[in-house]
């Protein structure tokens, strides 16, 4: 499925704005910061291996314009939850037993990169 701003396939999402590869479907599961890194550099798609968390401005860069609240758009990354996902910045050394959702990513970094830290999606 493509659109102007996506390309969709089972697995994942292109941005056609950023070009960076989405996961299209996140963690069954809430985890900790370390469990979002080790899920991240283990995930295999469609054949890559280079999976990362995102940074905050990577992750907010497939919020919906417009919306009242954060919302991510429903066809594209279907059964995602409301929620804290965690991205890389060195604040989420705070967060040491939070458990968030992850959802990784693949490309250029975009953004201030930091490490360890958790966005409301």
């Amino acid at each position: 499925m493509t659109n102007e701003r996506f390309t969709v396939t089972a697995d994942t999402v292109l941005d056609n704005r950023t070009n960076l590869v989405w996961q299209r479907a996140v963690s069954n599961s809430l985890v900790t910061f370390a469990e979002a890194t080790v899920y991240a550099k283990s995930l295999r798609l469609e054949g890559y291996t280079d999976w990362r968390l995102p940074t905050k401005d990577e992750l907010l860069s497939i919020i919906e314009d417009g919306q009242c609240k954060f919302a991510i758009d429903e066809t594209t990354f279907p059964y995602t939850p409301s929620g804290f996902f965690w991205h890389s910045s060195p604040f989420a050394t705070y967060f040491k037993t939070p458990r968030y959702q992850v959802f990784c990513v693949r490309g250029p970094i975009i953004g201030r990169v930091r490490e360890n830290e958790k966005t409301k999606v």
